[in-house]
């Protein structure tokens, strides 16, 4: 969904423009405004990032989460953040920190 808004605002802008210096300086200030947003998400010391794709999350420093395409982050705090909003987590760097047990107590009395 964000590709295709951003692609839309591009084409808007390239409409508008009229001439390459204004369609230069529109693109700067897109560019700068989007490195603002990159280096605000990074202040708020997410821990864990998940992607839109797969709905799997991840710790900052799996080797999944590094190769992921910046475009399909979404960024939590806490890990529960992630799972209310279904993600499920990662199998490498997130097993799941509760293990359940179902017993059943047989009374063989005659």
């Amino acid at each position: 969904m964000y590709k295709d808004q951003l692609l839309s605002l591009f084409i808007k802008v390239i409409k508008h423009a009229k001439n390459l210096s204004r369609l230069l300086i529109i693109l700067n200030f897109v560019w700068l405004f989007n490195q603002n947003i990159i280096s605000a998400q990074s202040q708020l010391n997410y821990k864990y990032v998940g992607n839109k794709e797969s709905f799997k999350f991840h710790k900052l420093t799996c080797p999944y989460a590094l190769c992921m395409a910046k475009i399909r982050r979404n960024y939590f705090l806490y890990r529960y953040l992630a799972i209310e909003a279904n993600y499920q987590p990662c199998k490498f760097c997130l097993p799941p920190y509760w293990v359940s047990v179902k017993a059943v107590i047989i009374n063989q009395h005659p």
